[in-house]
């Protein structure tokens, strides 16, 4: 909307995100933050929130626990960062993915990954290893210290969401839009084991987490369930089924026997593994 067609007073604000990036937006002026997040979100392309605002002044003097990292992409679809390492990776919404040094708070990688964007990932660090899952239904395998793509791997249908990766194993659980889990070798690029959702309505796999060793793994879904799987014999041991909305994270300690799923209606629940309760 422009300035011209806006009827009686208003403000036009300027908002610097922490990139630097700056983005004036006029608007009445007896408007109230929730708008502002609103023409926010809009100019910016993301949802209003992923935008929150923080006053100038309070950015002084900077927490020296927090690090502004430089991007070459501001419009992040993904960011994972390492377990006892100063490292990070994102994934952006034109597929390329980046590799952070949160020390110095400097890229140290940058590479073209997907055609589309990329949702999810894991990375081992110590090793230079990481797999993507992306919009183009395509799961790589790829060593960052060269940038070079070591596998892709072909199978699903749909958008992949979620991905857990066992890299001592080379083992990785992809959920899908197409309603499948599939459970891959890295090392060969072969799939073991197709898990497939049963479901009456949509039932895109959002989340996923595994043991190998143990040979389980839960997954949630937008058809509000929680599944318990058996990965050797690729079947599926429950469905929890209490949630009323999409299923958005798991969670799970397979030798205690307990799985915890988070949901959009708004709660938490402790499931029994075995029980099923």
């Amino acid at each position: 909307m422009s300035d011209a067609a806006l009827e009686g007073p208003f403000i036009t604000l300027k908002a610097t995100s922490l990139a630097g990036n700056t983005l004036e937006v006029s608007l009445p002026a007896d408007s109230t933050v929730r708008t502002l997040q609103e023409r926010l979100s809009t100019s910016l392309d993301v949802f209003p929130g992923q935008i929150r605002l923080i006053p100038s002044e309070s950015l002084e003097p900077v927490d020296p626990s927090c690090r502004v990292c430089d991007l070459p992409s501001t419009e992040l679809s993904y960011v994972l960062c390492g377990s006892g390492v100063m490292q990070a990776m994102t994934g952006s919404r034109e597929g390329s993915l980046t590799c952070l040094d949160l020390t110095t708070g400097k890229c140290w990688r940058s590479f073209v990954g997907h055609d589309e964007p990329v949702n999810c990932a894991a990375v081992d660090f110590r090793s230079q290893r990481a797999v993507t899952g992306s919009d183009d239904a395509l799961l790589k395998l790829w060593h960052l210290g060269t940038g070079e793509c070591l596998r892709a791997l072909h199978g699903h249908s749909d958008a992949i969401v979620c991905v857990e990766v066992d890299f001592v194993l080379m083992l990785a659980l992809s959920g899908s839009d197409d309603d499948t889990l599939r459970l891959w070798n890295l090392n060969t690029g072969e799939v073991l084991q197709v898990l497939m959702v049963q479901r009456m309505f949509v039932a895109s796999v959002c989340c996923v987490a595994a043991d190998f060793v143990l040979g389980r793994a839960a997954s949630g879904s937008a058809d509000n369930s929680v599944r318990l799987w058996d990965l050797d014999a690729g079947e599926c041991l429950h469905t929890f089924t209490e949630h009323r909305h999409y299923v958005q994270a798991v969670c799970a300690d397979f030798h205690c026997g307990r799985v915890l799923s988070g949901s959009s209606d708004g709660t938490l629940l402790l499931w029994d593994d075995v029980s099923g309760e």
